[in-house]
């Protein structure tokens, strides 16, 4: 069984070294887009983004090596989604990562005290995501733009 973390013990877990934030959202909601109707923006300030779509890569074990993510840790899995959140956190079980955390309340108790600590990439809004794109095409009102003229422009 996985333990979870409450609002409270996580907010002082940012101060310690010995925890590590793993962010399962899409990169999207990561950089900063509100796709599950967040009060705030971005993710849990210091979280390292791994989304859970992402576990269904044959190289998973490789992305999480690469993110530098010591098994000595305190790893806290949070997401949208408590059935990914736990799946993900006995992956990382499953590949040696014994000390799992688990939080469900992302969207529900952080996002909506401002006085947790949060932060986004800088100008995410320029990134814009397929479903934002999707919903100004379809003349649909979207976040972070009130105009009825733009330009599409794909980019690498």
């Amino acid at each position: 069984m996985i333990n979870k973390i409450s609002t409270e013990k996580l907010s002082l877990a940012l101060k310690n070294p010995n925890y590590t934030i793993i962010d399962i959202r899409p990169i999207d909601a990561y950089n900063g887009w509100k796709l599950n109707g967040e009060h705030r923006s971005g993710h849990i300030k210091g979280a390292k983004s791994l989304p859970y779509s992402w576990t269904k890569y044959m190289d998973w074990v490789d992305i999480v090596r690469s993110k530098e993510i010591d098994k000595k840790d305190n790893i806290v899995i949070y997401g949208y989604n408590s059935e990914e959140i736990e799946k993900t956190a006995k992956l990382f079980k499953k590949i040696g990562y014994e000390n799992m955390l688990t939080y469900f309340d992302f969207v529900s108790e952080w996002t909506s005290n401002d006085k947790l600590p949060m932060e986004h990439l800088k100008r995410y809004d320029r990134l814009v995501h397929p479903q934002w794109l999707k919903d100004i095409i379809d003349g649909k009102k979207v976040e972070n733009y009130d105009n009825d003229k733009y330009v599409i422009v794909h980019s690498h």
